[in-house]
Formats: C-alpha cells, sequence, structure tokens
C-alpha cells in the first residue's frame, strides 16, 4: 500500500475486524463479474490471478463474483458454483493465493432465482417467489414452493464451504424469494439450530 494512502486516509489503512475475521485495513473490494470462469463453472487460471492481483494491490477483503449455490442454475455462461464438495478444492486455490499476500475472501452466494440461464443450457425453468418474466432473458419463472425452500436454506450453508465466514447474497437475484417467500415460510414454520423444519404451535401475527 502507498504510503500516501497511510498518510491521507489513517483510519481507511488502519486494521479492522469482523466477528472473528481480522483485515490487514479497512478497503474492501465490491464483486464484479468477469466471466473469467471456465464452463464447468469452476475458476479458471486466469481468475485467479485476477484476484492475486487485487490482494497484491493492498486490498484487505475481497469480495468474489456471483457464485451459485445451485449448479443447475447457473448466473451466466461462465459462472462459479459451490453446490456440491467436488467444487471446493478449486476455490481454495483462490482463498489460498489471496492469503498469501495477506488479504481475506468473502463469497457472493445466491440463489439466480428468475434470472437463471438455465434454459440456456437445457436446464429447470428458474423459479422466484412469483410467475415473472425475465427483463434480461424474456423467460417466465415459476413459482417456488414452501417446501423448496429447507433446501435453499441447506445450499445456502453448504455453499460456505472453502470461504471466510461471511455470506453476501446477491443484489435482485435472491431478494424477491427472501423478502416474499421467507415472509410466508416463517408465518407457518420454523426452524431449529439443525436445520429441522417444524410446524408453529402459534397463530402467525401476519396471518
Amino acid at each position: 500500500m502507498a504510503m500516501a494512502t497511510k498518510k491521507h486516509f489513517p483510519l481507511l489503512s488502519s486494521a479492522a475486524t469482523i466477528g472473528a475475521m481480522a483485515l490487514k485495513n479497512r478497503m474492501v473490494m465490491s464483486p464484479m463479474t468477469t466471466a473469467y470462469c471456465n464452463d464447468d463453472q469452476t475458476p479458471s487460471e486466469r481468475l485467479i490471478r485476477y484476484f492475486e492481483e487485487r490482494a497484491k494491490g493492498g486490498v484487505g477483503l475481497i469480495t468474489m463474483e456471483l457464485i451459485t449455490i445451485d449448479e443447475s442454475h447457473r448466473y451466466m455462461h461462465r459462472s462459479m458454483t459451490l453446490a456440491e464438495d467436488k467444487y471446493i478444492d478449486a476455490h481454495r486455490r483462490i482463498t489460498d493465493r489471496i492469503h498469501q499476500h495477506g488479504a481475506k475472501v468473502q463469497p457472493q452466494l445466491s440463489h439466480t432465482g428468475p434470472e437463471s440461464v438455465a434454459p440456456l443450457f437445457g436446464g429447470p425453468q428458474p423459479v422466484g417467489p412469483s410467475v415473472s418474466v425475465s427483463p434480461v432473458w424474456g423467460w417466465h419463472s415459476r413459482p417456488l414452493e414452501i417446501s423448496e425452500l429447507p433446501t435453499i436454506a441447506r445450499q445456502y450453508g453448504e455453499g460456505r464451504a472453502g470461504l471466510e465466514r461471511r455470506v453476501m447474497m446477491a443484489s435482485s437475484y435472491m431478494l424477491p424469494i427472501v423478502t416474499t417467500y421467507w415472509v410466508l415460510f416463517f408465518h407457518r414454520y420454523a426452524i431449529n439450530a439443525q436445520m429441522n423444519i417444524l410446524p408453529l404451535r402459534r397463530k402467525p401475527v401476519l396471518a
């Protein structure tokens, strides 16, 4: 980091912590789509070098570009996924290279929802809180069932493997599902620490 940055922005260049995660400074790189991934949804050497250069540049925390939690619902042709354990080692190559330069990593985990490009690859119909038309791709999503939500919740939890223990949900892709269907879900059910789904014993407040 240039001495000028430390001189003129002492707080920005000072160490900080987020929970148990210690950062060397307060500079955070926002997620940016590169399309540098491999066709099999794994990070390529080009993408790894891209993040490594940002770590060399002095940033304290890197937010990776969108990583899907369901490999059948891609974000784009060359995007990453952490849907299965088989992808973990490839992602650890990124974190190891970034950690060599003192930076930390947080994933941008997402279920792409209505914006899924699955139909381009012969995959399933995109899903959403209701039937909607993708403003980008023009196809219709189908409404999620309440019974599908525990699986999505579990996918988010499992997708954190191999990265720092922070999760950043991506922009509008999961937000409609969270704000609409999770409200409906928690009015009818409760989740215990083991992710078991339990019917609520009391009347919902917003029935």
